[in-house]
């Protein structure tokens, strides 16, 4: 049983995210809105590897990473803050967290000038890229 949750809408230190697809572990993709407008950017989810795994998006527009789990286990995208530390508050999480193998996530954000680094936080030490925004 899917439980639906409020979309979120945060400002942090300048930078601006709002989480689509509000719904819990196992979302379709008929469950993930993408805003009208957004620069969707394609991320393939696979068991030891983001592809790709830099991305370059124009800063303060709107982006939606749409994910695809084509691995065999669960996957998520976390894009750590502007403190560049994981697990702290303006950490952007994917909707779901996670992702299950053959499902489809979303992380919507528009953010400030800079280099991000985003994980997947069950994979952390083989699974990981950069996000550019200039």
């Amino acid at each position: 049983m899917a439980f639906s949750r409020l979309c979120i809408a945060v400002v942090l230190f300048g930078v601006a995210i709002s989480l689509a697809a509000c719904t819990g572990s196992g979302a379709d993709d008929t469950q993930l809105q993408i805003p009208p407008g957004a620069l969707v950017v394609d991320v393939t989810l696979g068991d030891s590897y983001f592809r790709p795994d830099r991305l370059t998006v124009p800063a303060g527009e709107v982006v939606a990473v749409r994910l695809v789990n084509e691995g065999g286990f669960v996957h998520n995208m976390r894009i750590a803050g502007v403190d560049d530390e994981y697990d702290t508050a303006d950490d952007l999480v994917s909707v779901p967290d996670v992702v299950k193998p053959g499902k489809s996530g979303l992380l919507v954000a528009s953010l400030r000038p800079g280099v991000y680094n985003f994980r997947c936080d069950f994979h952390h030490t083989v699974q990981f890229g950069v996000l550019v925004a200039q």
